[in-house]
């Protein structure tokens, strides 16, 4: 009886001092796992107002990656069994995070700036072409110009010419014209009577001046002053054999300089064979002559 007692007391010892461990062990778990949910909040609070990353291996960062809520992904083809793919997570986030990125005020600039500068150089690029384009028009009204034969005004008296026309008068002798006498005209070629100026355009070879000799002495002392020049030589139609035959005794590169501008005023526009010029009509105020292109480059 006494071995009996004592063993149902110590049985029932036993069993309430696993009870009572039990119940602390109870109260300590349930006390420590509120404490540390708690504690994990907080934190997560904290980490979330203030963007930090707790240090690698805190209490915290291992806690928070054993508790926190992970999202599902899509299962993968082993797991699922239909053959369908993890999906990529979704960029809309990241998009929208960009298209809310705010402007800043220096890009704007920025772009102005570049904007003006290209809009400023499409200027540039026009006026560029513009002022080619209006060379290359010049060019063009001057080349065919030098295509098409000229008409020449050649008068006494240059103020009677009418105004921008091109003009042939007296460099010398009685009825010589000064600069002011044919302004406003266009080109004018100067007319030598006598022989003495060779820094004249033509020569005049007609009774009462320049000879056929005379012309041929002209044409020598002219060319051997400038050789790249030409010598324009005027006599009437009938007079014009004897000025060759005179002007043919001269080394041919200088012949080959000889431009001759015959008359023959018979009413009509016309350029006599193997002459450059041909003064067709004779008029009160001023004669009228057609020269061939290229007339007018010496």
């Amino acid at each position: 009886a006494r071995r009996a007692t004592t063993k149902r007391s110590r049985w029932t010892m036993g069993v309430a001092a696993a009870a009572a461990v039990g119940a602390i062990a109870a109260t300590a778990g349930t006390a420590s796992w509120g404490n540390a949910a708690t504690s994990l909040a907080a934190d997560d609070h904290a980490v979330a107002a203030s963007q930090h990353t707790p240090a690698s291996g805190s209490h915290l960062e291992l806690t928070s990656r054993n508790l926190a809520p992970k999202p599902a992904a899509p299962l993968s083809a082993s797991a699922s069994g239909h053959g369908a793919t993890a999906a990529k997570p979704a960029t809309a986030p990241k998009q929208a995070a960009k298209a809310a990125t705010p402007v800043v005020a220096s890009d704007v600039a920025t772009r102005r700036h570049a904007a003006a500068a290209h809009e400023a150089a499409l200027r540039h690029t026009a006026a560029v072409h513009h002022a080619a384009a209006a060379k290359q028009h010049a060019a063009a009204a001057r080349a065919k110009q030098a295509a098409e034969p000229a008409t020449i005004y050649d008068s006494v008296t240059p103020g009677s010419i009418p105004a921008g026309k091109s003009v042939a008068t007296y460099s010398d002798g009685p009825f010589q014209a000064s600069t002011g006498d044919v302004a406003g005209r266009g080109k004018v070629l100067w007319i030598d009577t006598d022989g003495s100026n060779t820094g004249a355009d033509a020569l005049d070879v007609e009774p009462g001046d320049a000879t056929p000799a005379g012309a041929a002495a002209w044409v020598k002392a002219k060319l051997a002053k400038d050789p790249n020049s030409d010598a324009i030589v005027y006599t009437f139609r009938a007079a014009w054999p004897k000025v060759i035959a005179k002007i043919g005794e001269l080394p041919q590169s200088m012949q080959s300089h000889v431009k001759y501008w015959i008359a023959d005023p018979n009413g009509t526009p016309h350029i006599v064979p193997g002459a450059a010029a041909t003064q067709w009509y004779w008029g009160k105020n001023y004669d009228i002559t057609m020269a061939a292109p290229g007339f007018f480059t010496s």
